[in-house]
């Protein structure tokens, strides 16, 4: 989370939230839908890219049969054609030595080159940056 919050200036996109529980940032945004393997959320998330400007992220999907989490993006105020594919999910990753507790269906969550690219981070391609907890009827 640290190259999220320190070098991209992350901030949640209401309904989505930001918390600090015990040290660690946890993001959470509410299910809307979950059709097949295909889990909706409300919310996103915004991000200052490396040299300026503004890119939102909002309304993600996590596809759990494609490992792919993508989203709704506007870069500088102008909405980009379709969805961005903005993580791969992949095995959980210790965070502060420990792996999170999850209820639901954990992830490992890493950059993809394209939403690298779109911050203005090309070298961030493949960073770790968080574990997801998927639980379909609570936050996740």
């Amino acid at each position: 989370m640290p190259v999220l919050t320190n070098t991209l200036k992350v901030r949640p996109v209401a309904p989505g939230r930001l918390s600090t529980a015990g040290g660690t940032a946890r993001l959470t945004f509410p299910i809307t839908d979950v059709d097949g393997s295909v889990v909706e959320h409300a919310g996103g998330l915004e991000f200052t890219p490396v040299g300026g400007g503004q890119l939102r992220v909002t309304r993600f999907d996590i596809n759990l049969a494609t490992g792919v989490l993508d989203a709704r993006a506007r870069l500088d105020g102008k909405r980009l054609p379709g969805r961005v594919d903005l993580f791969l999910l992949g095995p959980v990753q210790p965070i502060d030595g420990r792996i999170p507790a999850c209820a639901g269906t954990p992830a490992g969550l890493t950059l993809t080159p394209a939403a690298a690219a779109a911050l203005g981070a090309p070298s961030f391609a493949g960073a770790f940056v968080g574990d997801a907890c998927v639980i379909p009827g609570g936050d996740d």
